[in-house]
């Protein structure tokens, strides 16, 4: 019980230390799939300047580490955006494709996504740590602090920003074969090694389908 505690006081430190800080969404905690496993999570999130839809799949590589890739359509209702100052209402198509591997099982691991958000020809790479605690029979807490690193190909591309981020997901899971994940986050950015004032709060939902081996092969 006190170490439940010491997790929970320690994820409101962190809440506290990173307010004013938007997510990036994850939907997924430390656990792998297992191999030869493939997992899909739907998942729409939403702010205050935008909000996205899309899905996750995972395929099991070993029962260590997994590959995930990602669709996701992102609205922006305006505002302002870190990399390009205001803009109007607009569609943008991300891609994702994301290593993890397990570290400690089934409580910590390591993921990279690498994203290609093609309509504005941006790239994003996001390492991050996953952290997962049960806290309760069917519901598992994952903290997941991570770094975007944002920046164009292009000569002219403006640098690389850097936004630090934290998010924080409930993983409730009533069968071992779909789990419902409620999210929420906080990112910022830095300028010239200190945070700014873009620092905002995201909120999301996902449900996650496990496909075991032999049901892939069943329907096959």
């Amino acid at each position: 019980m006190r170490q439940k505690q010491l997790f929970m006081v320690t994820i409101l430190f962190l809440v506290f230390v990173m307010s004013g800080c938007t997510p990036y969404s994850d939907f997924q905690t430390a656990k792998t799939v297992g191999k030869g496993n493939v997992e899909l999570t739907p998942f729409a999130a939403v702010n205050g300047a935008f909000g996205n839809v899309g899905a996750n799949i995972d395929l099991g590589i070993t029962n260590n580490f997994d590959v995930r890739a990602t669709y996701s359509q992102v609205f922006y209702f305006g505002g302002s955006y870190p990399l390009e100052g205001k803009v109007d209402a607009f569609n943008v198509g991300l891609l994702s494709l994301a290593p993890k591997l397990s570290i400690l099982k089934d409580i910590l691991a390591f993921t990279v996504p690498i994203d290609y958000i093609y309509d504005r020809s941006l790239f994003i790479i996001r390492p991050s740590l996953l952290i997962t605690a049960p806290i309760g029979r069917h519901t598992d807490l994952t903290i997941s602090p991570k770094s975007y690193y944002m920046f164009k190909l292009q000569p002219d591309g403006g640098g690389t920003t850097i936004m630090p981020a934290l998010s924080l997901g409930l993983s409730i899971h009533p069968t071992d074969l779909i789990s419902f994940k409620p999210e929420i986050g906080f990112i910022d950015q830095l300028l010239d090694g200190k945070l700014s004032w873009f620092g905002n709060a995201y909120i999301g939902f996902g449900v996650s389908f496990k496909l075991e081996k032999r049901e892939i092969r069943f329907l096959k």
